[in-house]
């Protein structure tokens, strides 16, 4: 994990997006081409822009593919005393309000019960409040039912753009669920 980190910040700003768009941007992994025989068609499909979030998936090899690699890397990170520098490099990037999208989801669908959530959710909120100690102890547990609808609903309009991916607008839309006015976000 040493070695991704400092590959990823001492290598061109590129590496960090490309990590990026690993975890929001994951076309759709194709089931049949998991399973013991090869159906001909191609594993992966993405018909999203790269500069869009891919909608959610909860197919095992997709779950298994983040669980191993992206989210696992984010866990690791997160328990070097570096961590702070690879998500300040992951601030700069022009993607990073999606990937903060992408981890805000499956901690809303770890609150919905998805097969994504339930395997991701505990980690993500890891890495989410060691990138956001802010909201460290509202992540403590799976977040309620009416904060992930919330999220659901809200997230992409109140991280439309990386200059509004701050610690206070998460503080906001996470809040205590009964303290989270989802409509002002509207």
């Amino acid at each position: 994990t040493e070695a991704v980190v400092f590959a990823l910040l001492e290598g061109d700003e590129m590496y960090v997006d490309t990590f990026l768009q690993t975890l929001y941007w994951t076309g759709e992994i194709i089931k049949s081409d998991w399973d013991d025989g090869y159906s001909g068609r191609e594993g992966f499909r993405n018909d999203c822009p790269p500069t869009k979030l891919t909608p959610d998936q909860d197919t095992e090899p997709y779950v298994r593919t983040m669980k191993e690699g992206p989210v696992l890397v984010l866990q690791c990170v997160a328990e070097y005393c570096f961590a702070s520098a690879l998500w300040a490099a992951m601030s700069r990037s022009e993607y990073y309000h999606l990937l903060v999208q992408r981890l805000l989801r499956w901690t809303a669908r770890e609150a919905k019960k998805t097969d994504d959530g339930l395997a991701l959710g505990a980690a993500v909120r890891k890495v989410l409040s060691n990138m956001f100690p802010e909201v460290a102890s509202t992540l403590s547990r799976p977040i309620s039912e009416k904060a992930a609808d919330g999220i659901m609903r809200h997230s992409a309009a109140a991280f439309s753009d990386p200059s509004l991916v701050t610690a206070e607008n998460l503080v906001g839309l996470l809040g205590q669920p009964q303290d989270v006015d989802v409509h002002s976000l509207d």
